[in-house]
């Protein structure tokens, strides 16, 4: 793979023996191969298929929080997404032998890095149309500091709704409210993530915390 400049920036789709595309503005090109065909996939080739397919119906309504929590893992083709997906498929699986296959929410993230993250968090109804997220204030903590933002995740995957914030009120805060439209409807199916981010006007970049599961609330 590899970057196209000058008048092939302009190309989209194959040409000759090579294919065009565009990732965030810059268009790249690499090899056409077109795929052998191939017969009855292995067992273990059927199990990765299936991961990623659930994987991707899990995460695809998430892809704006994950790819603000994911950015550090951005680069060339690879998305914020792609990486999520990655450690998804990886690590948020149950079963697919003798017990059926699951995803686990718990063990998936909208979000990763070094920063310290929450302590303590919970959640809950704060009334018909708000959830409440709150934490203790750990500023000192590790590598937690003043400036540190909340992102705040609210996902009922039944029907795929999401409420999000992104760059919430600081770790000192020790809570905030996340609205939920018709909020009694959704009760009981949000499955809830926290994490925070810090953003360095120095070095022009988030650091980001390793989202947390909530539970559903």
């Amino acid at each position: 793979m590899a970057k196209a400049d000058g008048i092939f920036s302009k190309l989209r789709g194959k040409v000759g023996g090579v294919v065009f595309y565009v990732v965030d503005g810059e268009t790249y090109v690499r090899e056409y191969v077109e795929e052998p065909k191939v017969g009855e996939p292995s067992p273990i080739q059927q199990l990765y298929r299936n991961k990623f397919g659930m994987a991707s119906h899990f995460l695809r309504p998430l892809k704006i929080p994950i790819e603000f929590g994911f950015q550090a893992f951005r680069k060339g083709m690879r998305t914020g997404l792609n990486a999520a997906m990655g450690h998804t498929v990886r690590n948020a699986f149950y079963g697919g032998g003798v017990d059926p296959l699951q995803l686990v929410p718990a063990q998936v993230k909208l979000s990763m890095g070094p920063l310290t993250g929450a302590k303590n968090a919970q959640v809950s109804w704060a009334d018909d149309e708000h959830v409440r997220f709150s934490w203790e204030n750990n500023i000192g903590e590790g590598s937690a500091g003043h400036f540190d933002q909340a992102m705040l995740v609210l996902y009922n995957a039944e029907d795929q709704r999401v409420e999000y914030v992104l760059e919430g009120d600081f770790r000192s805060a020790g809570q905030q409210d996340v609205k939920v439209l018709r909020g009694k409807e959704h009760e009981g199916k949000l499955h809830a993530y926290i994490s925070f981010h810090h953003y360095s006007s120095r070095k022009k970049k988030r650091t980001f915390s390793d989202s947390e599961y909530l539970g559903l609330v």
